[in-house]
């Protein structure tokens, strides 16, 4: 079977503390994708990181004028719209991730400080896990997996989850190996009761028969 290429987008949101571990477990990180885009500010992140993106998309009102003049004189390809669009320029990377046959797609800078900008890339994403390419959020204090079938989940006992409802309903929802475990349920998204679970060992394996979940996995904080 063909490899799934897996794409890695960087957008310009918060990457954690500026400490040299921060640094060290996104450079860890970075190895291994087929492509690397940075979303237009993203581009800022990329540079403090040592991380060359492959491609640059963006209508450039974030990216600072000094990192820009870098990436050109390094010829990395740069994909230029309109300030005025109807899409983010996440969502323009996630699309051109999509168009390029990614199966996997991590994004980093895609949560953080802006709620109205979490929110956008969480629901921008999920018709792109629908389609059946993998999506996770992913930084050293949290990972959020979209999840349309089935995710095993690793991580260590105690470890804090919560599974949230992407759509109206999500139906035949099957919680394992968690503090508080569900079969066959069905999640409402105005009553989330899947706030705070833990998970009682190294694995724990989430369901779902119908929607789209969100699962937030808070990690131990680097």
């Amino acid at each position: 079977m063909p490899q799934i290429q897996r794409w890695l987008i960087m957008a310009n949101g918060s990457y954690g503390a500026d400490s040299e571990e921060t640094k060290s477990w996104y450079r860890s990180q970075s190895k291994g994708f087929h492509k690397i885009l940075c979303a237009d500010g993203g581009t800022n992140h990329a540079r403090r990181l040592d991380i060359r993106p492959d491609q640059i998309v963006g209508d450039m009102d974030s990216i600072d004028p000094i990192e820009q003049r870098f990436m050109e004189e390094q010829q990395v390809e740069f994909h230029l719209v309109p300030a005025e669009k109807d899409v983010t320029d996440t969502q323009l990377a996630m699309d051109i991730a999509a168009r390029g046959d990614a199966g996997e797609i991590v994004i980093w800078g895609g949560a953080g400080d802006r709620l109205d900008h979490t929110l956008a890339n969480l629901f921008s994403a999920v018709p792109y896990a629908k389609a059946g390419i993998g999506i996770r959020f992913d930084s050293p204090e949290l990972t959020i997996h979209l999840v349309n079938h089935e995710l095993i989940l690793q991580g260590t006992p105690g470890d804090t989850v919560t599974v949230l409802s992407l759509l109206p309903e999500a139906k035949d929802v099957t919680l394992t190996d968690f503090y508080y475990p569900l079969k066959h349920a069905t999640l409402d998204a105005f009553h989330p009761v899947g706030v705070s679970n833990l998970m009682t060992g190294e694995t724990a394996h989430i369901q779902v028969g119908e929607g789209s979940l969100a699962v937030f996995h808070i990690k131990s904080i680097v």
